[in-house]
């Protein structure tokens, strides 16, 4: 309590919030002097005018959200609802399971997907699950060949001629 009251006592300056006598809240400031204390209340606030740039602010918020995340997801919702509008039977697709499958019939909401070889397997799919027209890459995979591959198969050729020497 003592560095409390030392604290108070030695500050040059206390703002203190009051309710004036109309009501409304005023900051007094209350400055001590050597010769007394002195309290100046400054004039009432603007109204509007103190929340006018809280207002741009938020609204330049969500002005920048709107162009940064809400508008390009719409374009990317409505370009994928155009693709699979334009889908027609025998088209080669891929769904969001990872599925690759050919279209053999389009209903209302759904297309009939036939997957793999054996034109046996077909699946009512939802229009909403077929990402887009997409064949599978069959091609063996380029890989280069390192140190680690070179030394097995120098190892299974060492192997394979004792085999052969036996």
């Amino acid at each position: 309590m003592n560095f409390l009251s030392t604290l108070l006592q030695n500050a040059s300056a206390a703002i203190w919030l009051a309710i004036d006598n109309t009501g409304n809240a005023a900051t007094t400031v209350t400055n001590a002097a050597a010769d007394g204390t002195q309290t100046a209340t400054p004039p009432a606030g603007g109204g509007f005018m103190d929340i006018l740039p809280q207002i741009v602010i938020w609204g330049g918020l969500f002005v920048a959200m709107y162009f940064f995340l809400i508008r390009p997801q719409r374009k990317r919702d409505k370009a994928q609802r155009e693709m699979q509008q334009a889908l027609r039977v025998g088209d080669k697709v891929l769904t969001t399971a990872g599925f690759y499958g050919k279209i053999v019939d389009v209903g209302s909401d759904a297309f009939i997907i036939e997957f793999g070889d054996n034109r046996g397997v077909r699946v009512p799919v939802r229009k909403s699950d077929v990402l887009g027209i997409k064949t599978p890459d069959m091609s063996p995979p380029n890989r280069e060949i390192t140190d680690e591959d070179e030394k097995k198969k120098d190892k299974k050729e060492e192997k394979d001629k004792e085999k052969a020497k036996e």
